[in-house]
């Protein structure tokens, strides 16, 4: 997701009222904007390119350009630096140890794995867990996994004989299960810090 809509004109207000009317991206570096063949994204909104999406294939990092026009045909421009790293959860989610609390709820400590199917390392990584089925309670859920090297896959801890883990769950017994598991992970790449809110599953 590439986001301009926090870009603004210095003569809003009055005496005259200034305003962005249109907004233009360069995602691939080519000095063109707003291509039609998907190179520089697509409108979250159609029609509106203050936001704009794009899907990489494969994991990449380049320069991308964002062109403001005012309605007096004035001109801005900002490039930032994007990198794309394929850091992904895998959806076989093991428990490890279960501790019955009460008649209707049982504590599990489980072990998740994460991969990186990217080409970079991704560094002092911490993983998240932000939200899970209507039946379960997070009592812990984060974890350290460290350095994820491309190809590498990890598991969050767990020790089923002392009954500890980075995640651990608490399931009712008595609610039936709405909702989905979604993760955040926070690491660094190239001495830059990255946060990726939502992490795509890995497979069907």
């Amino acid at each position: 997701m590439f986001d301009g809509s926090a870009s603004f004109d210095p003569n809003a207000g009055a005496p005259l009222n200034d305003a962005i009317v249109s907004y233009e991206w360069d995602l691939d570096d080519d000095g063109l904007f707003n291509e039609a063949n998907g190179n520089d994204g697509t409108p979250v909104v159609p029609g509106n390119y203050a936001k704009v999406s794009k899907t990489f294939p494969t994991p990449v990092s380049g320069l991308a350009t964002l062109r403001v026009t005012d309605k007096f045909g004035l001109k801005g421009t900002s490039t930032s630096q994007y990198v794309s790293i394929a850091v992904v959860f895998a959806q076989n989610y093991e428990a490890c140890w279960s501790t019955r609390l009460n008649r209707n709820v049982t504590r599990r400590g489980l072990t998740v794995q994460f991969s990186n199917i990217g080409n970079a390392a991704a560094e002092n990584m911490v993983v998240k867990l932000t939200s899970v089925p209507t039946n379960l309670t997070i009592v812990s859920g984060t974890s350290a996994l460290g350095e994820l090297d491309p190809g590498a896959s990890k598991k969050t801890a767990c020790n089923p004989t002392a009954k500890t883990a980075d995640i651990v769950l608490d399931l009712d017994s008595r609610v039936v299960p709405t909702g989905n598991w979604a993760w955040s992970a926070e690491f660094e790449w190239n001495g830059n810090h990255y946060i990726v809110p939502n992490l795509p599953p890995h497979g069907p």
